[in-house]
Formats: structure tokens, sequence, C-alpha cells
């Protein structure tokens, strides 16, 4: 696990790291950090993690066919499919990074991002298809305090009808 870009917290690493090992992670795991501190990052990380376990995949894993991102849309850019694209290439570019900084980065000048209804409906899809690769599954939810009430509650329901090999952060 490639932690060394994360300062500080080693007790944490340490501890994540050794559930994954001994195959003793959480389904989901919730990462609260302050803008532009590696929250990101750490969920990548983990991420690259729990899918290198039963995987053969040799590309770049931010690309991995079973790694899922959920992140803040914007009303004034319809246009989700090409944003996903975009989506990669911020988080290539700026790892730790904030809200703010996505907002410019897309372009939006007029609106308030949030994850929508519609999100959390691609992700229940895409959590009821078996892995891609055979091995796990992993959504990355970054935003999720944009979140309206009625979007994390459907996202409750689709983590407990999610399969084991299926995991939230």
């Amino acid at each position: 696990m490639n932690l060394d870009r994360i300062l500080g917290q080693d007790h944490l690493k340490e501890k994540i790291y050794n559930s994954i090992q001994k195959n003793n992670y959480p389904q989901s795991k919730i990462i609260v950090d302050k803008d532009g501190y590696g929250g990101l990052n750490l969920a990548i990380e983990i991420s690259k993690e729990l899918l290198r376990k039963n995987s053969s995949f040799n590309g770049d894993l931010l690309d991995h066919p079973d790694l899922h991102f959920s992140f803040p849309s914007f009303s004034s850019i319809k246009d989700n499919v090409n944003v996903y694209g975009e989506w990669l290439s911020f988080v290539k570019q700026y790892p730790y990074s904030d809200f703010q900084k996505w907002s410019s980065f897309v372009g939006n000048t007029t609106s308030q991002g949030s994850i929508k209804v519609s999100e959390v409906d691609a992700v229940q899809k895409k959590a009821a298809l078996k892995p891609f690769m055979g091995g796990n599954k992993v959504f990355v939810l970054w935003g999720a305090e944009t979140m309206m009430a009625q979007t994390s509650n459907k996202l409750l329901k689709i983590l407990e009808e999610t399969p084991v090999n299926t995991y939230f952060i």
C-alpha cells in the first residue's frame, strides 16, 4: 500500500493496511477530513489495495473497471458521462483537492453542486453487477456532505443490499 504520500496518521495507515491484509476491512468506511488534507488520497489508496488483492489488472488503477467514483455534479453542466473523464484528470492532477477547486476545474460558475438521486441510482445499478475482474468492487463517494436527505436515505438502502465483495468509501 503506497501511503507514503499521505503525511502523518501512521497508526491509522497501519491499522487499515493490516485489516485489508487479513480480509477484515469493513464493507463501508467513512473518511472525514478537512478540504485539502488528503482524505480523497487515502480513499484512493485504500481502493487500490482492495482492488489489487484479488485482481490481475496491470493498468492505472484509477482506470480499473471495478473502481467507481461518485462526486458532486452541477446543474450548469449537463453531460455527466464526459464529466467522469474530467474527474479522473482532476484526481490525478490535484490529489489534495477541495470542492471549490473541483467546481472551477469543470467550469462551474453558477450552481451549487450535489450528489443527486440519479447518481445513487447509477451506483445501485453498478453495485448489482458482478465485478468485472472477478475480485472486489469499490465505490468512492467524494463530497457526500452535498447529498440531500432523499439521496442519502437511498444510499443507505443500497448499502444494506450490496454483495460482500463490494466496498463503499
